[in-house]
């Protein structure tokens, strides 16, 4: 399911607008949470780490296929201070949820997989992922834009406080020895991306 909405605002100021879009269902978790939030962030200092599973399903033996659920809701505010100066807040939220079938059967917690925790830890492979952002474009002419971006991202993660061991991290920017033992904990990365931007063809802001 997805739903949005645009609403201009102008009494607040020429251009001014916000909009909010949420997208939720189950089994389809590229269209819930976008690309994989895999990266380094989720390693922090002192064997910290900060991780969740993102599957479709999980198939249980004898209980068929268990659909992850997930959603995400996503908002913005654009503001113009001058005709060729804005700033956008911006921010997401979105969460991957497992059944009680799935937890209960502890598929994401065997050392097959690279992955383990104690036997008597909860094996949840749930999470929550959010950003928050702040943007600055200064269109210098309508074809060439500099911007300033400064975002906090969030990982919040099931297996918060518990132990855990990872033998393989495939795909991921990770510290030279993966191995842990780690605690999970939720983990947080600022980000500051500095963007000068020229476009060709249509002179369109």
């Amino acid at each position: 399911m997805t739903a949005g909405a645009k609403i201009n605002i102008p009494w607040l100021g020429a251009g001014d607008r916000f909009g909010i879009q949420f997208v939720g269902g189950e089994g389809f978790m590229k269209q819930d949470l976008g690309n994989n939030v895999n990266g380094g962030g989720i390693f922090g200092a002192f064997n910290k780490v900060s991780m969740g599973f993102v599957t479709d399903a999980v198939y249980i033996n004898g209980g068929g296929l268990q659909l992850t659920t997930g959603w995400s809701f996503v908002g913005h505010l654009e503001h113009w201070w001058t005709p060729n100066l804005s700033t956008v807040l911006w921010g997401d939220y979105s969460e991957i949820k497992y059944n009680d079938t799935v937890v209960n059967n502890r598929l994401f917690c065997g050392t097959n997989n690279g992955f383990a925790v104690g036997p008597g830890v909860t094996c949840d492979p749930s999470f929550q992922f959010a950003m928050v952002g702040l943007t600055t474009s200064w269109y210098v002419t309508k074809a060439f834009r500099l911007a300033l971006e400064v975002s906090d991202t969030f990982i919040f993660t099931a297996f918060k406080d518990q132990a855990v061991t990872i033998s393989k991290t495939p795909g991921l920017i990770a510290p030279s020895s993966v191995s842990g033992p780690f605690i999970a904990k939720d983990q947080n990365v600022w980000n500051v991306i500095f963007r000068a931007q020229r476009n060709f063809g249509n002179d369109i802001i």
